[in-house]
């Protein structure tokens, strides 16, 4: 992880955040280190490589939910000329209708213009979680008004009720 060094990268690593879903672990932005990453349990990534670390500024990153991901499918299906719209919308019914959608755009030639649409739509979601979160990047730093949480060393701080962490309005 390095130092995320302008707006459009933040917006980015943000985006990218929101669609990926991690079986364990979870994504921060950490305003102590200006970056997005993950944290995973050292069993999985070792000691040396636990991150966020004891005491820094984070903000949690939760993705999407399945539905609002389906949304950006939806989207692009309305985009298109009725008979591929038809096709699209046709793969997206049943099961497994995310892997059935993508093969259906790579069916139709669409997978380039399929990514470009996804990528500016999880980039206007991440947008909107910024604004959300109150996180801008200014002055080449990310900063918020949002609360934000003073990491503890666990993973699992968000919830629990015996957790210790501090909010810390900035």
């Amino acid at each position: 992880m390095s130092k995320i060094k302008s707006r459009n990268e933040l917006v980015s690593e943000i985006a990218y955040a929101l669609q990926t879903h991690l079986d364990e672990g979870s994504f921060y932005l950490n305003l102590t280190d200006q970056d997005v990453g993950f944290s995973a349990p050292a069993a999985l990534v070792g000691e040396d490589c636990v991150w966020p670390r004891e005491g820094d500024e984070v903000i949690a990153i939760d993705p999407l939910e399945s539905w609002e991901s389906f949304k950006s499918m939806e989207h692009f299906a309305n985009e298109q000329p009725p008979k591929i719209a038809d096709k699209l919308f046709r793969a997206m019914n049943g099961s497994r209708p995310f892997a059935r959608f993508r093969a259906a755009v790579d069916i139709l030639d669409l997978l380039q213009e399929w990514y470009a649409f996804k990528n500016q739509w999880y980039e206007r979601k991440a947008e909107d979680w910024m604004h959300f979160h109150e996180v801008d990047f200014v002055d080449g730093k990310i900063v918020t008004k949002s609360n934000t949480v003073i990491w503890d060393g666990e993973d699992d701080e968000w919830g629990g009720e015996d957790d210790e962490w501090d909010d810390d309005d900035v």
